[in-house]
């Protein structure tokens, strides 16, 4: 079982290493002004108890902590504001002989040295985890032909809409047709003119 050590030593499980799985834990830190967080990721099973990897992380409130186990691979992320660190371990090359350090008993010197390897392997495994993180099932063809035929019937129906509304609602109504034809209206129109010159000359 893979879990994490509490603040109390005590082992919180999350995922079997043998099935895998994804879980995600959220951490609040141990005492007040607490600026940095530890978390200590743990193998165990009824007989040892061993010490796949640490994430430093310094904490702005609640530590966001995940875990994905899958196909011997462990990945986890711990995440505190716009903060986050990673790590990549390959559970089945873990020795027994990697046991838990007692980061207690280290010197100022050797618990900087070790915080900062497990910075390094945080930033190296970033990738591998964003791969995994983003993954997800690709689009089929049928998919896109169906979204183009879906988006081409929403203009016809649209267009055809348009066009109702401006044929029975907009559509101003036709002016009556006028009397005569063309011709027959210049020829009266020349006939009042004639009429109109002559009353003048006398």
């Amino acid at each position: 079982m893979v879990g994490i050590a509490l603040a109390d030593r005590r082992f919180f499980p999350l995922v079997d290493e043998r099935s895998g799985g994804a879980k995600r834990v959220v951490l609040e830190p141990a005492h007040e002004g607490q600026r940095q967080v530890e978390v200590r990721l743990l193998m165990r099973d009824d007989q040892k108890e061993l010490h796949v990897g640490s994430l430093f992380i310094e904490a702005v409130g609640e530590v966001v902590v995940d875990v994905l186990v899958r196909d011997g691979r462990l990945v986890a992320r711990a995440r505190s504001g716009d903060r986050q660190q990673h790590l990549n371990v390959n559970l089945s090359l873990i020795e027994e002989e990697y046991a838990l350090p007692d980061l207690d008993l280290l010197s100022p010197e050797e618990r900087e040295a070790l915080e900062e390897e497990m910075r390094r392997q945080g930033d190296l495994d970033e990738d591998v985890f964003s791969e995994w993180e983003e993954e997800r099932p690709r689009r089929s063809a049928w998919w896109w032909l169906l979204l183009v035929a879906g988006v081409l019937l929403g203009l016809g129906v649209a267009l055809g809409g348009a066009y109702l509304v401006y044929r029975f609602l907009l559509q101003p109504e036709p002016l009556p047709r006028l009397e005569g034809s063309l011709g027959e209206g210049l020829r009266m129109a020349a006939g009042w003119a004639g009429l109109l010159c002559m009353s003048l000359r006398r």
